[in-house]
């Protein structure tokens, strides 16, 4: 197994020293560890949209993490089901299994953990341009969550174009606004 490592630029590299997970408890303490206490107003506010920038980040990344996941699981049942070491029930169970897994890691329920695979699957395939403003932080993962689910009637390719149509307005538009504009695309 690879380890996944990330370097100050946000780049994974496998040879980098530090690894992602590390990585991320570490700025995990950081910000558990940080004040406010004397900041300006001007400070204060830039502290609440940077982190706002940040969730949104996050968000991205859970989002590939969960993707891959699960990708990564579903293609080990897969192959022994293709040697025949599982049956179709266990590997029904064992993909279950892997949203349970998702689920206990998100701190959610099982349901929501499903709906959340769903997204990220949706976002990392089907939506490139949501999912680079969302990486970017230019957009929560509610408003990512919008377009993936007024799009989720939409053919693949036509999800690809929507995607493409609503980049413009993913952060100019409030989340009704943005729902609608979805239903006209």
């Amino acid at each position: 197994m690879t380890e996944t490592t990330v370097r100050g630029s946000g780049e994974c590299d496998a040879s980098s020293e530090a690894r992602l997970p590390d990585a991320l408890a570490a700025s995990l303490a950081a910000l558990g560890a940080a004040s406010v206490d004397g900041l300006g107003e001007a400070e204060l506010l830039e502290v609440v949209a940077l982190l706002e920038s940040t969730k949104g980040a996050a968000s991205a990344l859970q989002a590939r993490a969960t993707e891959r996941f699960v990708e990564q699981r579903d293609g080990l049942v897969s192959a022994a089901v293709a040697r025949e070491e599982l049956s179709d029930r266990q590997a029904s169970l064992q993909r279950r299994a892997a949203r349970s897994e998702v689920a206990l890691a998100r701190r959610v329920s099982p349901g929501q953990a499903d709906r959340h695979v769903g997204v990220a699957r949706a976002l990392v395939h089907e939506l490139p341009c949501t999912m680079a403003a969302l990486t970017a932080g230019q957009i929560s993962e509610w408003r990512a969550t919008i377009v993936v689910r007024e799009t989720a009637c939409l053919a693949a390719a036509d999800r690809l174009e929507a995607d493409r149509r609503l980049s413009g307005c993913l952060t100019t538009l409030g989340d009704q606004g943005l729902s609608r504009a979805a239903h006209r695309v």
